[in-house]
């Protein structure tokens, strides 16, 4: 299972939260039951913080249940029982690291973790019209940030595959599905080249064409043939490039 994961957020939130525990050591302050339940709802508030953060991470029942019971035991906290509270969540904070420290963690750095956190990298617009590709949009540029660049390519052109045959519809090609990639783009170029100068089409085929000549050598080297080299970072990034720009190029025709 893979699932976000930020160190520096967990970390100033593990922090604040050793802090606001320092405070419930008997001896260091004397507490008014109003002062010792402000105190603990602020810890809740820090371990539902921490729980957020760890939404999707592969918490053990067994922990999340301790979870569960020290913020039901803090919330009915009483002041000679600080002690309790204390030992509760140090235990709470020691098995949870020591889960933590049993998974493998991939760094990635901002540029990329930006781009991996992306919910909609192509634009509303692009996923409007074209729902069908969503997944692969999607895994294609968490690919890229994972830096695993041929898969990425892969799962672009499966993408920028149901914007073609979009396009390849509103020129007027038949039997689309029975051609592949290169003959879609073929068929549309020589529709272009047939219309009039003064065609209002003309220009918006030629804006269409000139984002798929972006990543012309992924359609006319399929990325699934073992005998093609690996992508490098900068051809990937050309692909995406590409297929964002063909596929946003048709929303802007189909919202006339």
């Amino acid at each position: 299972m893979i699932y976000l994961f930020k160190p520096g957020v967990f970390g100033n939130h593990m922090t604040t939260l050793g802090k606001e525990i320092s405070m419930l050591y008997v001896g260091q302050r004397t507490f008014s039951d109003f002062d010792l339940r402000y105190q603990c709802h602020k810890i809740v508030e820090q371990l539902h913080a921490i729980k957020d953060g760890l939404a999707n991470a592969p918490l053990s029942p067994s922990l999340l249940a301790q979870w569960e019971r020290c913020e039901k035991r803090l919330e009915s906290l009483k002041e000679r029982e600080t002690e309790v509270g204390v030992a509760l969540l140090v235990e709470l904070e020691t098995n949870l690291l020591a889960e933590l420290n049993q998974g493998t963690f991939l760094a990635l750095d901002s540029a990329n973790g930006e781009l991996f956190e992306q919910k909609d990298p192509f634009g509303d617009s692009v996923s409007a019209l074209f729902p069908q590709a969503t997944t692969d949009i999607y895994e294609g540029v968490r690919c890229l940030a994972l830096e695993r660049y041929t898969a990425a390519v892969f799962h672009l052109m499966r993408a920028a595959e149901h914007a073609l045959r979009y396009l390849a519809a509103e020129v007027g090609i038949d039997k689309i599905d029975e051609k592949d990639f290169g003959q879609l783009v073929q068929e549309t170029r020589v529709r272009h080249n047939a219309l009039k100068s003064r065609d209002p089409e003309k220009k918006w085929t030629a804006d269409a064409l000139a984002s798929l000549d972006l990543f012309k050598d992924a359609w006319r080297n399929p990325v699934s043939h073992a005998r093609e080299d690996q992508y490098t970072e900068e051809r990937a990034r050309d692909v995406y490039n590409g297929t964002r720009a063909f596929m946003q190029s048709l929303t802007r025709r189909a919202a006339r």
